[in-house]
């Protein structure tokens, strides 16, 4: 017979397991490195473990721009931001800034995402949170 101590630390076991999973998504800059745009703006590049190549994510496939402000999910950015860049920030994660057009065609202002929010390493590969409670975390 199973005592109820060893049920217990079982479940407490598997509910840790489960938040774990749950944390995963987000924070490639923890573990990745070498952390860059190729130079014509479309993709973020990184060497993340346990691979030692680099993993491809094309970036301008799901950010946008919403009247000046850098959006996930969206997509095409780059058809209306200049400018673009990856920084790390005081914050120690990386972001993606650039320069973006508003509604009125003749303004643009910076502004910047926060690519630790939705952007995780998955066996060495760069991937995407797309829950929203992913998001949220």
């Amino acid at each position: 017979m199973i005592s109820f101590s060893v049920i217990s630390s079982i479940v407490a076991a598997v509910a840790l397991l489960l938040a774990m999973q749950i944390k995963a998504c987000g924070d490639f800059s923890k573990v990745c490195t070498d952390i860059q745009l190729t130079e014509d703006k479309t993709f973020i590049t990184a060497i993340c473990p346990p691979r030692t190549r680099t993993a491809y994510l094309p970036i301008y496939r799901f950010v946008g721009n919403t009247n000046g402000k850098l959006c996930y999910p969206g997509s095409d950015f780059l058809l209306t931001c200049d400018e673009v860049s990856v920084e790390r920030m005081d914050d120690g994660d990386y972001y993606l800034l650039a320069m973006c057009r508003t509604n009125d065609p003749h303004l643009s202002i910076g502004t910047e995402i926060n690519l630790d929010k939705f952007v995780f390493n998955k066996g060495g590969y760069l991937r995407l949170c797309h829950r929203k409670d992913e998001l949220l975390r």
